[in-house]
């Protein structure tokens, strides 16, 4: 029987409303999502919805309606587990839609799926692409709906200490705060033009598969680019920015001109780097009612949509990597540097007759040249933009990770009489993964043999 859900406005073909199935045991819930992986998802399945927005439901919060249990995360077509008991947080709950795995089906190996060893765990084997993993496999981080964590005390608070920290950076303003109407009526009086969102509270548990006692909430508040809205409530659509981040080839130049004698490599983080840069105006934020400031309870009444302005450039906005870039890179001229045309985010700075090189990938920052200058270098570039404590690439375990990667040094002589040598070290990663591998599998290393090198020659693989 086909039908159309009226309050989605999604039309959906499903058969003859049946009676409500009981709830069941998580353990059972994740027992049939695995078969229904297993089987590719048959067309039983039920009751699988996408939510978009619409210009008479905008600015909301989207969360899951009690009569069908799906959720929107992302765009994507989602199915829920059932409520979990009071006081305990949901899991990896997330089932992709049925196009996931019907995509190309006829073309491709059909993805299985296993349970770890480990509660609330889905792995996916013989993944075809990045997008297929993220959507299986939760093993680091367990996200909670807005539902649960509103109930939580340490979900709240996590949220809140994250609103907190953006408050102290004075990312929005709290004194412009007014009722979402009332801007609008000013915007539509003065003509000025207003860009209207909400900002997205997430709420995380890491380390959720091992005990009560190792887990940590982490709370996140993003800007919700995906939907921004004018003094009309229609959509605003943004013009395509692009950053341009440094290559493995620029790095590797920097690198290899810190190993020349006389010379040293030390690398920065930027602290909050989006958070230090400014956005545009007529920028404004709703703020959710567990984030208002105490005296907003008494001004306004319970259920006002408040707005506030922005200032800073919020992660999630979609110009806010591009005006960081162009934040940095103003104060980079500031202090004589040169970008190099055929490497972007690489710059050259002159000094009494030497040259540094300072590598950048969006906020870790690599400096290479005359040991004796880096110091006053970082110190110049620290009263302009926030900085991590600079580290020097070293021998041994003082050297520093570069993009994941460990460097250190290996000197044959005495420093400062023949160029080094930097080594590049993945140990860690590799060893991550056989850990991985183990215990997906359920063996221990000792069961592993070795193995000369871990590539094969390519005409071996075709």
């Amino acid at each position: 029987v086909a039908s159309a859900r009226v309050k989605d406005k999604v039309p959906v073909e499903r058969e003859a409303e049946k009676a409500p199935e009981p709830e069941l045991p998580y353990e059972d819930v994740l027992e049939r999502i695995e078969d229904k992986l297993l089987d590719g998802l048959s067309p039983a399945e039920p009751r699988a919805v996408s939510h978009a927005p619409d210009e008479n439901d905008h600015l909301s919060d989207y969360e899951p309606s009690d009569d069908d249990g799906s959720a929107p995360v992302g765009g994507a077509t989602v199915q829920t587990a059932p409520e979990p008991a009071p006081g305990h947080l949901a899991t990896a709950r997330t089932v992709p839609d049925r196009s996931f795995l019907e995509r190309d089906h006829s073309l491709r190996r059909p993805c299985r799926f296993e349970a770890l060893p480990r509660k609330n765990q889905l792995v996916e084997y013989c993944c075809e692409d990045d997008s297929e993993i993220g959507l299986a496999a939760a093993n680091h981080r367990v996200d909670c709906l807005r539902s649960e964590w509103l109930k939580d005390v340490q979900g709240v608070s996590s949220v809140q200490k994250e609103a907190e920290g953006l408050r102290s950076n004075q990312t929005w303003d709290d004194d412009s705060v007014r009722p979402l109407w009332q801007l609008r009526k000013e915007s539509k009086e003065s003509g000025q033009k207003i860009k209207v969102a909400e900002l997205l509270r997430l709420c995380g548990i890491k380390h959720f598969e091992l005990g009560p006692q190792h887990h940590r909430y982490k709370g996140r508040i993003v800007y919700r680019g995906d939907y921004v809205t004018d003094a009309s409530g229609n959509q605003v659509y943004f013009e395509d920015t692009a950053t341009t981040p440094t290559g493995l080839v620029g790095l590797g130049v920097t690198l290899w001109y810190g190993l020349r004698p006389g010379h040293s490599t030390s690398c920065s983080d930027c602290v909050q780097a989006y958070l230090q840069a400014s956005i545009g105006e007529g920028t404004w934020v709703v703020i959710p009612p567990e984030l208002w400031v105490p005296s907003w309870h008494q001004r306004f009444p319970a259920g006002t949509k408040l707005v506030v302005q922005l200032r800073k450039s919020l992660y999630g906005h979609p110009e806010s990597g591009r005006r960081w870039q162009l934040f940095l890179e103003r104060h980079l001229r500031e202090l004589c540097g040169t970008e190099c045309p055929e490497y972007p985010s690489n710059w050259i700075f002159r000094q009494n007759g030497k040259t540094l090189i300072l590598n950048v990938y969006v906020d870790d920052l690599t400096l290479s040249g005359p040991t004796e200058l880096h110091q006053q270098f970082w110190h110049e570039l620290r009263s302009r933009v926030k900085l991590d404590p600079e580290v020097y690439v070293e021998s041994g375990d003082k050297g520093c990770r570069i993009l994941g990667r460990h460097h250190s040094l290996l000197r044959e002589t005495p420093q400062g009489t023949s160029p080094s040598t930097c080594e590049f070290d993945m140990c860690s990663y590799a060893a991550q993964l056989v850990d991985f591998y183990c215990e997906v599998a359920g063996v221990t290393k000792d069961k592993l043999r070795n193995s000369p090198s871990p590539c094969y020659p390519e005409n071996q693989l075709t």
